[in-house]
């Protein structure tokens, strides 16, 4: 609960605030307060999005229903004299959620019974983004807070903007998401056609986790290789150093759905590790392309024994049947905004499919793999409002060798502001 009150203070002064500097209110994409010479900014934002899935024997249960408020959040950002930025972000999906149910039963690699339950708790409220920033220093932007490590554009790309419902498997296995340090970003040539990040971080999870080590250092840089107009193509690469927190590694990624759980990886004693990845993009007229390879290299503490090394790597495409494209602008995927929204025309219909897959096996960490094949369609109703239907096949071996698999479908109601 202090949490929400501190929302709701914030949102009190950002009011006070708009009326001491005159600011005037309009719409774009959320509620926009601006001074005159926009030197003040303050934006109002959120996003709601609602799940509902079936999962056919997956990891060995039957057949449920589930339903899940994915994310409730509420989002302030701003610019204060020019030149300061900030951005406050709070999810409220976890309190009070209790319709958000799914319990799964499964064994796990020691051959043990499990049952997984997805209940909220009542009374948390988690942090999302949240950090102050300066802008136009000769080195480009200064952020420091709670906020994204700079890897792999799946990682980078707003969840407001995804094609599919949940990050690719590799992504959610090897990205470090949100963690609290300081980030330095900067782009290059004309429309931002060219960017590069780089931070330190210690890992922190929803900014107030502690324990020994967990410090990380890296970065990312992308490029245009070639643009026309609306179409693109973009090439990039991410590095991350990492000190293990707790002299612990671990990778579990879940099956491309947030209802199941994972049903490969591993956690394991090592000093670190060491992420790579590769990436590359295209928009072109009504299609669009991803594709990245990631890699691991956890050292895992073996007396004179090797590293372990880990990878996966996913393909991703979609096709506007409709005729819109989807913006690709300064190393991140964008709005998708329909030739004529729902009411006035059809909005914007998008056809997709992913293939993924992921190895966790190496030396002394042994995870299993996993093989995912996806499918579905979306409805843009307009700039602001998608509905979103996955089908996802999975294909799981174990780290002892066992198979496990099945069908999961699962529709999104997702509307931000």
């Amino acid at each position: 609960m202090k949490r929400v009150g501190t929302v709701l203070l914030v949102v009190a002064v950002v009011g006070g605030v708009a009326s001491a500097q005159e600011m005037k209110a309009a719409w774009s994409d959320g509620l926009k307060f601006s001074s005159e010479d926009k030197a003040f900014v303050v934006r109002v934002g959120g996003r709601i999005l609602t799940d509902v899935a079936i999962a056919g024997d997956v990891a060995g249960a039957a057949a449920e229903e589930g339903t899940e408020v994915r994310a409730a959040r509420l989002t302030l950002t701003g610019l204060i004299n020019g030149n300061v930025e900030f951005k406050a972000e709070y999810d409220f999906a976890a309190a009070g959620n209790e319709g958000s149910k799914k319990t799964v039963e499964y064994v796990d690699p020691e051959g043990n019974a499990k049952t997984v339950s997805a209940v909220t708790k009542a009374d948390e409220v988690s942090i999302k983004d949240l950090y102050v920033g300066i802008t136009g220093l000769p080195v480009g932007t200064l952020r420091i807070g709670h906020l994204y490590e700079p890897m792999f554009i799946d990682n980078m790309t707003s969840t407001k903007y995804m094609t599919f419902l949940e990050a690719v498997l590799p992504v959610d296995a090897f990205s470090p998401v949100r963690n609290t340090g300081v980030l330095l970003s900067q782009t290059a040539l004309a429309g931002g056609a060219m960017t590069c990040e780089a931070g330190v971080f210690k890992d922190t999870a929803d900014g107030q986790r502690q324990g020994k080590g967990g410090w990380s250092c890296g970065g990312r840089v992308t490029g245009e290789a070639w643009r026309s107009g609306a179409n693109v193509v973009q090439v990039g690469a991410s590095v991350s150093l990492r000190d293990a927190l707790d002299d612990t590694v671990s990778h579990k990624p879940r099956p491309e759905h947030h209802l199941l759980p994972s049903l490969v990886g591993a956690s394991v004693p090592a000093s670190g590790e060491r992420l790579y990845g590769v990436e590359s993009a295209a928009a072109l007229g009504s299609a669009h392309v991803t594709a990245e390879y990631l890699a691991a290299v956890v050292d895992t503490r073996r007396p004179a024994g090797p590293d372990a090394n880990l990878s996966g790597y996913y393909v991703q495409l979609g096709y506007f049947v409709t005729g819109e494209s989807r913006p690709l602008k300064e190393g991140t995927w964008q709005r998708v905004r329909p030739a004529r929204s729902f009411g006035k025309g059809s909005g914007a219909v998008e056809l997709k499919a992913r293939y993924s897959t992921v190895d966790l096996s190496d030396a002394a960490f042994q995870g299993g793999s996993e093989d995912n094949i996806g499918l579905g369609a979306n409805w843009y109703l307009n700039p602001n409002t998608i509905l979103l239907l996955d089908v996802t096949r999975i294909r799981a071996t174990k780290a002892d060798g066992g198979d496990v698999g099945g069908t999961v479908g699962a529709l999104r109601c997702q509307v931000d502001f």
